[in-house]
Order: C-alpha cells, then sequence, then structure tokens
C-alpha cells in the first residue's frame, strides 16, 4: 500500500510545473534572489541620478563555472520580461512600480504541456500506419487529368 500510494505521489510531483517565484527590492543595494531548478539568480539596484534605476542581475546556472551579469535601466512603471540565454523554459519579469523592484520567474508552458501534464511526448506516440488501406482507396486530384479510383476500384473518367 505503501510503494503505490509512494509511487503516485512521485508521478504527480513530476507532472506539476514549477511554480512561479516573487522577490521584492525596496531599498538601494538591497539584494533580492530566486531560484529555479537549474539556475540561481541575484538582482539589486542603484538609484541613477535621473530618476532612474540601474537593476543589475547576476546569474550562475548549473555546470557553469562564470557567473553571468546584466544591467538595465528601470524608471517608474517600467516592466522588462524576457528568458535568459540557454534557458528558455524560465521566463523573468522586472519591473518597477515607485520605490519597489519587483522581480519574477514564471515557468515557459508549451501547447503540449498545456493540453495535459501527463501525456507522452510526440516523439513517444506511433507513427500512423497505412498498411490496412489498398491502393484502390487513393484518389488523385481530378483536376489534374490523372484517373481516380474509388473503393470499388472501378476507374473514373476525367471530368471537363
Amino acid at each position: 500500500m505503501y510503494v503505490k500510494f509512494a509511487a503516485a505521489a512521485l508521478a504527480l510531483s513530476a507532472a506539476v510545473p514549477a511554480f512561479a517565484a516573487d522577490a521584492l527590492m525596496t531599498r538601494p543595494i538591497e539584494a533580492a534572489s530566486i531560484a529555479t531548478e537549474d539556475l540561481n539568480l541575484v538582482a539589486y539596484y542603484v538609484p541613477l541620478g535621473d530618476e532612474g534605476y540601474a537593476v543589475t542581475a547576476v546569474w550562475l546556472a548549473d555546470g557553469e563555472a562564470e557567473p553571468r551579469r546584466m544591467t538595465m535601466r528601470l524608471e517608474s512603471g517600467d516592466a522588462v520580461t524576457f528568458s535568459l540565454p540557454g534557458h528558455l523554459d524560465t521566463r523573468f519579469t522586472f519591473a518597477r512600480h515607485d520605490e519597489v523592484v519587483r522581480v519574477t520567474s514564471t515557468p515557459v508552458v508549451t501547447k503540449f504541456e498545456a493540453a495535459s501534464p501527463l501525456r507522452p511526448a510526440p516523439s513517444q506516440f506511433p507513427p500512423p500506419t497505412w498498411a490496412g488501406l489498398a491502393p484502390a482507396h487513393f484518389c488523385a486530384c481530378v483536376r489534374t487529368g490523372r484517373a481516380r479510383r474509388t473503393g470499388s476500384g472501378r476507374r473514373l473518367r476525367r471530368r471537363r
């Protein structure tokens, strides 16, 4: 009984997509961090003299030796959404509202995943088989002047 329950819990946890993460920065140089399955991101901002904020994000992916850095300018009301290079399965949004900068990570859901999270990948579907159909079942286009056959095997004349 316990083994069946554990197997069901494991199957359901694998089917549930990752949840969005959210981090707020309310003061300059106050760092906020977001961790996904294969990526750790730390962001902070520095006020500029002209009402803008210079927001810096530094991230390190699993298996990489050197962290990467990106800087953007945000004014009040600005928002930027993008995916990081090599990590197209997560969308990051940097948004500023007055004195607060919010960083959000959201998993990108493909149409296939949205249809059914428990469906197998498309490569696991068997290819269609046409072995049960006889050649007489196929029809050529009448406008090209080629003859066509019906299911009975009779040859039809070309239409004019």
